[in-house]
């Protein structure tokens, strides 16, 4: 188990969460599984990587499969979840190829569903929370954090069903199936699919096909017109055009996705907020790269994201590191704390 991980559990344990779970007494199939969420992520959350990586390649067997026309048999968009996170547990043991190739897949089930958000029905309001202090800060931006618990999406899966007709051979039915889906989880994973690609391939990434691709398929806005979901694809729009160098657009992509309705936080937030910080960082701008990690740890602590939460502080490190050794060391009682202020004394 890596420490940061484990020690970032630790602060996650009865936390709020977006809606990422089952509800309760749910009769329509849920898309990604239940046992996703119950065992697959929830070992993962506790470091056991290897037990975690077994889990979701045993998810992905069992995942939903589309049949089609031409007799093909295609993964659907719960593939995309299973194979992010199997990309991710490899990633996180240091098999950068096998995670590579994990993520290369899951971009490929992204791109034949790519029109998926066009599809979802929604009931619900996400409600906002008041951003309250963190064990070792508060964030100063704008706007509420956002709870989806009461939120629901819904799609109508249209596939094709071989019957058995004994010996006069077989046939396809068509079959439309109505599925609650997380939509909020599968864009979540799909957050993490694009920057992992970045961060592995470098600035291999601007000449890489499969980036080429998916960016532009983002740039078509693949969603439903003036829709919450928007801000979505804002971010991963943003993180597509980071990920092919262009730094300029891609910082108005992702600060216009950072507030859902302009007003509260939601499943990308966190992932918006620490790329703005890595193209600052990459300006040069220190200062401000260090307020986007520190703000990233505040939205990945409160949806429990433990991979973003622990890139954050890591990055927050290193920025803290670097910009000690650029400007000159002040005496400890005028130097400006990073987190929670130190109160002042009262005179007796």
């Amino acid at each position: 188990m890596r420490p940061q991980i484990f020690f970032l559990n630790l602060f996650l344990l009865g936390l709020p969460l977006f809606s990422t779970q089952p509800a309760q007494g749910q009769v329509l199939r849920t898309v990604p599984s239940a046992v996703y969420f119950d065992i697959s992520m929830a070992r993962f959350n506790r470091g056991e990587f290897d037990r975690a990586l077994a889990d979701f390649n045993n998810d992905l067997r069992d995942a939903v499969k589309i049949g089609t026309p031409s007799g093909q048999v295609l993964p659907w968009l719960d593939s995309l979840c299973y194979l992010v996170m199997i990309g991710e547990c490899h990633y996180q043991m240091a098999r950068y190829e096998e995670a590579m190739l994990a993520f290369n897949q899951a971009v490929q089930v992204y791109l034949t569903h790519f029109d998926w958000l066009r599809k979802i029905g929604f009931t619900g309001t996400p409600v906002p929370v008041a951003r309250t202090p963190f064990p070792w800060g508060q964030s100063t931006r704008q706007g509420n954090a956002g709870n989806f618990r009461n939120c629901t999406f819904k799609i109508l899966q249209e596939s094709l069903n071989m019957l058995n007709l004994g010996r006069q051979g077989a046939a396809f039915a068509q079959q439309t199936t109505a599925s609650t889906i997380f939509a909020d989880e599968i864009i979540s994973r799909m957050g993490l699919m694009i920057r992992r690609r970045a961060e592995i391939l470098g600035p291999l990434s601007q000449h890489d096909p499969l980036t080429k691709e998916l960016n532009e398929v983002l740039g078509g806005r693949p969603c439903l017109p003036n829709h919450f979901t928007g801000v979505w694809v804002d971010v991963l729009y943003g993180l597509s055009l980071a990920a092919m160098g262009d730094a300029k657009t891609a910082e108005d992509s992702l600060k216009a996705g950072l507030l859902m309705e302009r007003s509260f936080d939601h499943q990308l937030t966190g992932v918006a907020l620490f790329e703005l910080g890595n193209i600052s960082l990459r300006a040069g701008k220190l200062d401000e790269a260090q307020k986007y990690f520190l703000e990233t740890t505040f939205a990945a602590y409160f949806s429990r994201d433990t991979a973003l939460l622990s890139d954050a502080f890591r990055s927050l490190a290193n920025v803290q590191k670097t910009i000690d050794k650029t400007k000159p060391v002040s005496p400890p009682f005028t130097r400006r704390p990073l987190f929670f202020p130190r109160k002042k004394k009262s005179a007796l």
